[in-house]
């Protein structure tokens, strides 16, 4: 359920993901009766909040080295490419970065590192802790999404080079 390689954060969380207010997806997230607020950042965008329960292993019993250790495995068996990681610490853990970037650095292309704060970084974080009594307050009132019923068309990239980008037809 997480982008890239990634554990969840929590095991009851808000998943936040950001949709263009032009999308012909709103409507129907509306009537599934999912939080929708203005984007604090982007005038364009509209944040939707899903509630999420974590029912596996979650960023609370996970050190900085196993998830260095998971996206350098991925890296080698699954991707040629580079795999997405960013990988959230506890402060406690912060001296530990050098030493492990170091002990890591013929196998990692790259990652980047998050510490865990308390309230969050920024406002409409992506991951929001929450109780179990909230995801079931917010649950009771969400319908089920029949995502194969909606389409967008959208034009995909054939490349980009510099500043413009050729589209395929």
């Amino acid at each position: 359920m997480n982008p890239g390689c990634h554990f969840p954060e929590f095991d009851y969380y808000i998943r936040r993901v950001r949709i263009a207010k032009t999308s012909a997806l709103i409507p129907t997230i509306k009537e599934a009766g999912l939080h929708i607020e203005e984007d604090v950042v982007d005038p364009s965008s509209l944040v939707v909040e899903f509630p999420v329960h974590n029912e596996g292993k979650s960023l609370k019993e996970v050190s900085i080295w196993e998830q260095v250790a998971l996206a350098v495995f991925l890296q080698k068996y699954w991707s040629d490419n580079q795999v997405s990681c960013t990988v959230t610490f506890r402060p406690e853990e912060g001296g530990q970065i050098k030493t492990v970037l170091d002990y890591f650095k013929y196998d990692l292309k790259s990652i980047s590192f998050l510490p865990k704060l308390a309230l969050g970084a920024y406002a409409q974080m992506p991951y929001e802790a929450i109780t179990k009594e909230r995801y079931i307050d917010m649950i009771k009132n969400v319908k089920q999404i029949e995502f194969h019923e909606l389409a967008e068309d959208s034009v995909g990239e054939k490349f980009c080079s510099n500043d413009v980008c050729e589209l395929t037809q």
